[in-house]
């Protein structure tokens, strides 16, 4: 049995590997966000492109991912993952992430089933990836509170 943990994709992909094993005992996600969909459409936005254009470029990009990642936009969902998980869950994400809103680990943590232990730690400052360092002591209490650490 073994503890997860990821930042940024890495948590993303800790996520989406919550439902394919039994052995995981506890996770953690830092700055994860909900959908590759939406994140690729959040820096489209950002970028400052008419929202018009997002539908096209999405197609271009899921072709373009798919022949040289080898896998489908449509199919990372951390949020849809972490739904049918009961797996004890931290999720950790700066309220001023500018790379990752905020807004998608409220989505996450909103996905998850009815009594899953779900702790969320949101750090008033830090950016993305950050809450550790800018926010030391918040998040050294809710990562030792979550796996019982001193």
């Amino acid at each position: 049995r073994i503890h997860l943990d990821g930042i940024s994709m890495g948590a993303a992909t800790v996520l989406q590997y919550l439902p394919d094993s039994d052995c995981i005992l506890r996770a953690a996600a830092d700055s994860s966000f909900a959908t590759l969909k939406d994140q690729i459409y959040f820096r489209f936005s950002q970028a400052g492109l008419p929202w018009f254009l997002y539908p096209g470029l999405l197609v271009f990009s899921s072709i373009f991912i798919g022949l040289f990642g080898r896998f489908r936009v449509s199919s990372v969902k951390p949020a849809a993952s972490a739904s049918v998980s009961a797996a004890p869950l931290l999720l950790i994400h700066a309220k001023n992430d500018a790379v990752v809103p905020v807004d998608m680990c409220y989505t996450i943590s909103g996905s998850r089933p009815e009594g899953a232990e779900t702790l969320t730690f949101i750090a008033p400052s830090g950016g993305h990836t950050q809450a550790a360092v800018v926010e030391r002591a918040g998040w050294l209490s809710a990562v030792n509170d979550f796996f019982g650490l001193e």
